[in-house]
C-alpha cells in the first residue's frame, strides 16, 4: 500500500512548517496505513522520505522546489519515531530498514502521542529528587493523577516527620498547623505576614485539591496539568527541607 500522507497533508509548505515532533504522528499513522493489524512491513527510512516527498511534484518531471527540504523533514520525524521505540531498526535486513512495534501500532491518534512524548519527557531532573521514583512510575504508566497523588502523600509524609506531629494528623489539617503564620514549626517569622499566609494558603490549597479528594471527586488531570502539580508539590518539599536546615543550625 503506497503512502497517503501527501494526502492528509496536502499543503507542502505546511508540512515544512511543522515540528518534527508535530509531524511525527502523522508519519507513524501512515506507516501504520500501510501495515495495517499486526502486518509487519518494513520500511526502508530513504525509499520513503523520498517517495512521499516526489509525492509533491507537479507533474512526475517537475520536482516540487522544497522537495528536499520535505526528505530532510521526513527523516528527523522518522528518527523521532524511533528514538522513541515507535518504529525500530529491522535486523533481519541491511541498515536503513524499519518496523512499527508493538507500541507504535497502538498510537491511535496526535494526542496519545504527545501524551507518550510527556511521559519520556518527564521532567526529573528539574524537580526535588524525593519525588522523582515515585511520580515517575506512575506518570510514564498514564496515572498522571497518581503521580501528583504520590507527591502529595509524600510531601505529607516529610511535613509530618520535620514537625513530629501524630499520624492522624493530615491533609490539609496538617499544612494548616505546620505552616500556620503565627507559631507554624515551618513558618519563617522573618518573613512577612502577608507571604507566611500565602505559603499556609498554598500548602493547605495542593493538599485539597489532590491529597483529600476521594473517589470520584479526584480532578482528571492531562499531562500537562500533572507536570505542573508535581512541580508545586516538588516547590513545597524544598522549602520543608529548607526549614528544617534552618532550624538544625540554630
Amino acid at each position: 500500500m503506497p503512502s497517503k500522507l501527501h494526502q492528509v497533508i496536502d499543503d507542502p509548505d505546511a508540512l515544512i512548517e511543522l515540528d518534527f515532533e508535530e509531524l511525527a504522528p502523522f508519519v507513524l499513522d501512515d506507516l501504520n496505513q500501510m501495515s495495517p493489524g499486526n502486518d509487519q512491513t518494513n520500511f526502508h527510512i530513504r525509499n520513503y522520505c523520498n517517495a512521499v516527498s516526489s509525492a509533491y511534484r507537479g507533474s512526475p518531471r517537475t520536482a516540487h522546489p522544497s522537495e528536499k527540504l520535505i526528505a530532510q523533514h521526513l527523516s528527523v520525524a522518522w528518527k523521532v519515531l524511533d528514538r522513541m521505540s515507535l518504529i525500530a531498526q529491522d535486523i533481519s535486513k541491511d541498515f536503513g530498514w524499519y518496523l512499527v512495534t508493538h507500541i507504535g501500532k497502538q498510537i491511535g491518534s496526535a494526542e496519545e502521542f504527545r501524551s507518550m512524548v510527556l511521559r519520556l519527557n518527564f521532567p526529573s531532573d528539574h524537580l526535588h529528587p524525593t519525588l522523582v521514583a515515585e511520580a515517575r512510575h506512575s506518570f510514564v504508566r498514564g496515572g498522571f493523577y497518581n503521580a501528583v497523588f504520590d507527591c502529595a502523600r509524600i510531601v505529607e509524609d516529610e511535613v509530618r516527620r520535620a514537625c513530629g506531629f501524630d499520624q492522624g494528623l493530615i491533609g490539609q489539617a496538617l499544612m494548616a498547623k505546620a505552616f500556620d503564620p503565627k507559631d507554624g514549626p515551618l513558618s519563617d517569622a522573618s518573613e512577612q505576614k502577608a507571604e507566611r499566609e500565602g505559603l499556609r494558603n498554598l500548602a493547605t490549597g495542593f493538599m485539597l485539591r489532590f491529597r483529600n479528594a476521594t473517589g470520584h471527586a479526584r480532578p482528571e488531570l492531562s499531562p500537562d496539568e500533572a507536570i505542573d502539580a508535581i512541580h508545586s508539590a516538588s516547590y513545597l518539599l524544598r522549602i520543608v527541607h529548607s526549614r528544617v536546615d534552618e532550624l538544625d543550625s540554630e
